[in-house]
C-alpha cells in the first residue's frame, strides 16, 4: 500500500510539473501573439507626448531615394508642392497603410524639411522626414517606432 501511495504521489508531482510547463507555454505564446498585434504599446499611443519624445529621439533612418525621372515626374505633378500631399502619397503607396493622425513634431522645421510623427490606423507608427528638393516635397528618410513596453515613470 506504501509503494502504491508513493507512486500515485509521484504521478501526481509529475503531472503537475508537465502542466505548469504546459501553462508556462501557454502564457508565453499568448504574450507573443499579443505583442504582433502592434509596433508600439497601446497606452504608449494614447499618451501623445510621451510618444512623441520618444519619436525624436530615434537617430536611425532608412534613406528614400529617387532616380532623376522619378523627381522629373513628381515635379510634374502639381500636388507634390505640398508636402501634406507628399507625406499621405508616401504612406499609402510606399508603406501601404492609412493615416489615422500625423504632427509636425520637428522644432527646426523649416521651408526646406519638415519632420513628422506618423500614426497608421493599424497603429504603426513612423518618423517620416520630408525634404523640399527644386520646389518639390520629396520623402528623405522614414523610420518604424517600436515601443513594446509602457511605463508612466
Amino acid at each position: 500500500m506504501k509503494k502504491v501511495s508513493v507512486v500515485l504521489i509521484r504521478i501526481c508531482v509529475l503531472s503537475l510539473i508537465v502542466g505548469l510547463f504546459s501553462a508556462c507555454s501557454l502564457v508565453n505564446e499568448q504574450k507573443e501573439e499579443v505583442q504582433a498585434e502592434y509596433s508600439v504599446h497601446p497606452e504608449l499611443i494614447k499618451d501623445r507626448d510621451s510618444l512623441i519624445e520618444k519619436i525624436r529621439q530615434i537617430d536611425d533612418y532608412d534613406a528614400v531615394t529617387y532616380t532623376e525621372k522619378q523627381l522629373t515626374d513628381m515635379r510634374n505633378v502639381p500636388e507634390s508642392k505640398s508636402y501634406k500631399h507628399v507625406l499621405v502619397s508616401f504612406v499609402e503607396d510606399e508603406l501601404q497603410k492609412k493615416i489615422e493622425s500625423y504632427q509636425s513634431i520637428g522644432e527646426e522645421s523649416n521651408e526646406l524639411f519638415h519632420t513628422f510623427a506618423v500614426i497608421t490606423q493599424d497603429q504603426f507608427v513612423y518618423k517620416i522626414i520630408l525634404t523640399k528638393k527644386d520646389e518639390i516635397w520629396v520623402t528623405s528618410s522614414v523610420a518604424q517606432f517600436f515601443w513594446k513596453e509602457y511605463s508612466t515613470s
